[in-house]
């Protein structure tokens, strides 16, 4: 079986901009179509928006968008950078205070004070050489169980005495090397 349906026509000639017309389908449930830009020519109805505007609107907008997420990109970069950054020093001074420190200490370091000068002028010459220069790490220090700096490549600092919190006494006890 076949059916037939008759086609309402179609306005052939252009709609007046901003002016109200019956939607070509004839069907009264729908509301009324409103012109609501023009394209090129002059704008003769002031409540039209104008294709320029919007697409100016759309891109300012896009610009924000797109600026807002390379910015917070570049903070998340850097934020990431730095934690890296912090661990491969970590992992460094680790290997370095393994390989290098730990097989150079000896034990006159905590002697008197003739025998701990000559041992602490051994354990330069090896930081000052292997761990300075060639590294990249700027400062070391060599503490004693009771809080005494045995060894610093700062020689001023050396003899000082500092209350160690419970966290640097527990380091002593199992070493670990901390990032922060």
């Amino acid at each position: 079986m076949t059916s037939t349906r008759s086609v309402p026509s179609v306005p052939t000639a252009p709609l007046p901009l901003g002016d109200r017309v019956a939607d070509p389908a004839t069907d009264p449930s729908r509301p009324p179509w409103r012109a609501l830009t023009q394209g090129r020519g002059r704008r003769s109805d002031p409540g039209l928006v104008r294709t320029g505007r919007v697409l100016l609107q759309v891109g300012i907008v896009g610009a924000l968008v797109i600026a807002m997420v390379a910015g917070g990109s570049v903070v998340l970069a850097r934020q990431i950078a730095e934690r890296e950054a912090v661990n491969a020093a970590a992992q460094v001074t680790d290997l370095l205070a393994e390989s290098v420190v730990q097989v150079a200490l000896e034990d006159r370091l905590l002697a008197e004070p003739v025998a701990a000068a000559a041992a602490r002028a051994r354990l330069h010459t090896v930081v000052r050489q292997r761990v300075l220069k060639a590294s990249g790490v700027v400062r070391m220090k060599l503490w004693s169980s009771r809080g005494v700096i045995v060894y610093s490549d700062e020689p001023r600092l050396v003899g000082r005495k500092y209350v160690l919190e419970q966290r640097k006494r527990d380091v002593l006890l199992d070493p670990r090397t901390e990032a922060r």
